[in-house]
């Protein structure tokens, strides 16, 4: 019988080791792609349409109103548009009604605790995904929506806002910097909330405070969304805020979704797109 040297030895389990590991990391790889395959991306052939469980698609829809997962009526509303040929929804993660439909949690003293979630937003939220997805219904997901952090025009949506300090239990406004009312038009960028991101022009430390929070709604918001391949991601239902804070919030869903070994397609909605070149924002 032969008898293998101890360095023949190290040698031949060095190299069954690496062969096992290419085998492993192709199969993961493989299996990435296959997650990968029937979710919504640009049409291979023709990136001006959409491609969905491999097959061309044309986006066509409409919504009664921005926030659809919040409608008591919802599974009816997504059989009727599909009744009538539509494959398309968008979805602002609405945080502008009642008290009782915000994200966060209402204690028993009236405030909220931005470190606890309210249930039944979240079901509604988890419900729709998963409706339009057994409808194969696209459905656009904008995270954030200015006007729903606004008093401008009486709307008076910051003043039953979780993220206004005197709504919540997690912090005032000298920790954050956050006034008691915005009654300026959002379109003229006065509302610290989207100036949380480093690097920003009207940035401070102290909106540290604010970001941790805004991050742990988009995980909760993901940790529902990523799972399905019929979601597409919008930063923004409209913005004048600079770049900077929308490709922020691309970076944090791409990294989640890289860890969860899956492929999103991001965009933000700026309202200058339409002058081109000339655009301030876009």
């Amino acid at each position: 019988a032969t008898v293998m040297s101890t360095a023949s030895r190290i040698e031949y389990w060095f190299r069954f080791v690496t062969l096992i590991g290419i085998v492993l990391s192709h199969a993961a790889l493989s299996a990435a792609d296959d997650k990968n395959a029937d979710r919504i991306k640009p049409y291979t052939e023709n990136p001006h349409y959409w491609q969905y469980k491999g097959e061309p698609v044309l986006l066509l829809g409409g919504s009664k109103t921005d926030h659809i997962f919040l409608l008591d009526d919802l599974e009816e509303y997504l059989d009727e548009i599909g009744q009538a040929g539509a494959n398309y929804v968008r979805c602002t993660m609405s945080q502008r009604e009642g008290l009782d439909l915000k994200a966060h949690k209402r204690l028993a003293n009236g405030k909220f605790d931005l470190d606890q979630w309210n249930e039944d937003y979240w079901t509604r939220i988890a419900n729709c995904l998963k409706w339009c997805d057994e409808r194969d219904i696209i459905i656009q997901i904008e995270v954030w929506d200015r006007f729903d952090y606004t008093d401008a025009r009486e709307m008076d949506y910051w003043q039953i806002s979780p993220w206004r300090p005197a709504n919540n239990v997690n912090y005032t406004n000298e920790q954050t910097g956050f006034q008691e009312t915005y009654t300026d038009h959002p379109g003229k960028d006065k509302q610290p909330f989207f100036h949380t991101v480093p690097g920003m022009k009207q940035y401070q430390k102290k909106y540290d405070l604010i970001r941790r929070h805004q991050e742990q709604f988009v995980g909760k918001m993901l940790s529902h969304s990523l799972p399905y391949g019929n979601v597409l991601y919008c930063m923004n239902n409209e913005t004048s805020t600079a770049a900077r804070w929308g490709q922020y919030w691309i970076e944090f869903i791409q990294a989640k979704a890289a860890r969860k070994g899956v492929t999103v397609l991001t965009t933000d909605m700026f309202d200058d797109a339409f002058m081109g070149e000339k655009a301030e924002h876009t």
